[in-house]
């Protein structure tokens, strides 16, 4: 992907620190929410970096990302204890002096209190903030956040519970970022049983001349395919010069997959689907089960329902060697309307049920809304 086409958005670095997240006990979900946030209003967040709890390792992650960035977002390492130590390494990046705030301190006294603990020594740590920096108050914990600008930097402190620091970039930091956005134009598709290598070089070929950027995210069996521009025009010719690649693999323009597109189609319908009970049918009657689903997946076959019945994949049961091709059948029979049909399928590894789901929901949208 190109930067050309998104030259002009407000660059953003993201740190998260945290032994947990260093050795793989827990993953950045932060990390994740903000990101997409940040995307959707127009900014583009060019690095994520993971950091244990040194302090100096923090340090040299906030110094190395305010050179790249105009705004760098650290989240974690608030707490009371010995290894949070998130608030000394950027006073010691910014070079500024750790100043104690007596209101936020009253306050993680208070909130203590509510649930019957004392506060110690060890809070007051959290009452400690880089001087000149504007507190966000934290109204799920302790550790209040903040941020603080220098030399044309912004810099964001939060809580790292996403309980606790998800409310604050949400309540308190969107708004004071959304007046820096530069909205993007953007689209994003979702391919099916297209090969990602080969559809990718004919669309990067096709919008080569437009100022636009493309990506491309494999969740298989589907190829998220996104575009991005500056104008709504440019976006537009992409859209138009991509349309005709795409066209027999074209899924959702707006990102939905056909299991949503089922759940979607069933919520409108007074229809039941009742699965039979070979292997398969009760393979895909699991992965659609959701508190959507509830009302419309019958226990029992009625004449009501529709019913559904797969079979096939012998080679896969039979544990032939992969890459080869195999049959899944499918019937769908309401009343006295019987559709039946041969899919082929790729067999490759294990992921072939997913590809059986995602086809089968293909065809009981179209069968439910045309019966």
């Amino acid at each position: 992907m190109t930067e050309k086409a998104l030259q002009n958005q407000v660059k953003i670095g993201l740190i998260a620190t945290g032994d947990e997240l260093t050795q793989g006990d827990i993953l950045n979900t932060n990390g994740q929410h903000i990101a997409e946030a940040l995307h959707e209003l127009g900014f583009l967040v060019n690095q994520h970096i993971i950091v244990n709890d040194n302090e100096s390792n923090i340090c040299d992650a906030v110094i190395f990302q305010a050179k790249r960035h105009g705004i760098v977002i650290l989240t974690g390492g608030l707490g009371p204890t010995s290894d949070d130590r998130t608030r000394f390494a950027l006073a010691k990046a910014l070079k500024k002096e750790l100043l104690f705030d007596e209101a936020t301190w009253q306050s993680i006294k208070a909130r203590l209190k509510s649930v019957n603990l004392a506060a110690d020594q060890h809070n007051q740590q959290q009452a400690l903030f880089p001087e000149n920096s504007i507190i966000l108050p934290n109204s799920n914990g302790t550790a209040a956040g903040c941020y603080i600008e220098q030399e044309n930097v912004t810099y964001f402190m939060l809580p790292g519970p996403p309980h606790e620091c998800l409310p604050i970039f949400q309540q308190q930091i969107l708004p004071l970022l959304k007046p820096k956005a530069r909205p993007h134009h953007h689209f994003k598709w979702l391919l099916m049983g297209a090969s990602e290598g080969d559809i990718a070089a004919k669309l990067d070929a096709a919008l080569a001349a437009i100022n636009c950027c493309t990506g491309y995210r494999w969740a298989y069996p589907y190829l998220e395919f996104k575009v991005y521009a500056d104008n709504q025009a440019s976006l537009a010719q992409a859209e138009q010069n991509a349309l005709s690649i795409v066209a027999p693999y074209l899924v959702s323009k707006h990102g939905i997959d056909f299991q949503q597109q089922l759940l979607t189609t069933l919520a409108n319908s007074n229809h039941k689907l009742y699965f039979s009970p070979t292997i398969l049918s009760q393979y895909v009657q699991a992965a659609l089960i959701s508190n959507q689903t509830m009302n419309n997946i019958a226990q029992s076959e009625t004449e009501q329902c529709i019913n559904v019945t797969i079979t096939g994949l012998d080679e896969y049961w039979q544990q032939k060697k992969p890459p080869l091709e195999t049959l899944a059948n499918l019937k769908l029979t309401f009343q006295k309307q019987i559709i039946e049909e041969s899919i082929p399928l790729y067999y490759r590894d294990q992921r072939i049920l997913h590809y059986l789901v995602a086809t089968v929901c293909k065809s009981l949208i179209f069968f439910v809304n045309n019966i």
